[in-house]
Order: C-alpha cells, then sequence, then structure tokens
C-alpha cells in the first residue's frame, strides 16, 4: 500500500499524523484488536478497490 493511499484512508495529512496512525494500530494488534484477514480484504476491495 502507497503512503498516499494510506493517508486517504486513514485520512491523516502529516508525517506525524501518519506515524501517529500506524502507531495506534500496533498497539490494536498488541492487544488483539484485529479482523480476519479475507473480511478485511473484502471492505479494502469494496471500498477503495485497492485489493486484486
Amino acid at each position: 500500500m502507497t503512503a498516499e493511499l494510506y493517508r486517504r484512508m486513514m485520512g491523516v495529512g502529516t508525517d506525524s499524523e501518519m506515524r501517529q496512525s500506524v502507531e495506534a494500530g500496533l498497539r490494536d494488534v498488541e492487544v488483539g484488536r484485529t479482523h480476519e484477514m479475507e473480511s478485511v480484504f473484502r471492505e479494502l476491495d469494496e471500498t477503495y478497490g485497492v485489493h486484486d
């Protein structure tokens, strides 16, 4: 995924906001707040058309 696509999906503009968003995501993984890969890819494709 490109940084530009990530910025659009997550609504972040600056490098600092992007870093904070990534760090928040890593904390989610650490505590088990995750989703099944298939459902994530399906939602990404439906929303952004990014999965082939």
